[in-house]
């Protein structure tokens, strides 16, 4: 593992990397249903502003451009955005149901699912974690590809949210 890729990226993809992290990491500790009260709030509130930043400053990362100088990740950030202004004004107007299934589609779709991609082999993420065997990006791919299946399987049965 090397962190020089992320070290010699631009400014904007450090901020990016360090704010989808920070969302990586919080999600489990604020998504569990044990995870409720003044913690899941507080916690709540900074991966709001980790959200935030990712989606903000991937409009700042032009490596992809698929429409002008858009890519999907774009497309993403906006609906990212929209969601979070959607689940506040759910939690605001007590539909904790809305608030918490908005919640649970942006770490499931926004953060896990996108950001499986980032570890195709040649991209910044690949190179940082497996300088010396980028197929790995594929194992983790498809391991994240079977627990986003499993979740999609689990909420249309009814199981989750």
């Amino acid at each position: 593992m090397s962190i020089n890729p992320i070290l010699d990226a631009s400014s904007a993809i450090k901020v990016h990397t360090l704010a989808a992290s920070f969302a990586l990491t919080l999600g489990p500790f604020i998504f569990t249903p044990k995870a409720r009260g003044k913690l899941h709030k507080s916690l709540g509130y900074i991966w709001i502003v980790a959200m935030a930043t990712t989606a903000i400053s991937s409009f700042f990362i032009h490596g992809f451009k698929l429409i002008w100088v858009f890519s999907p990740i774009h497309f993403l950030s906006i609906f990212i955005l929209f969601g979070l202004c959607r689940a506040f004004w759910y939690i605001r107007n007590g539909n904790v149901v809305g608030h918490a299934r908005t919640m649970l589609g942006m770490y499931w779709y926004g953060v896990l699912a996108a950001g499986i991609f980032t570890l195709l082999p040649g991209r910044m993420l690949n190179r940082a974690l497996f300088p010396e065997a980028p197929w790995l990006g594929y194992l983790f791919i498809a391991c994240g590809a079977l627990l986003i299946i499993r979740h999609i399987r689990r909420e249309s049965a009814g199981l989750v949210g």
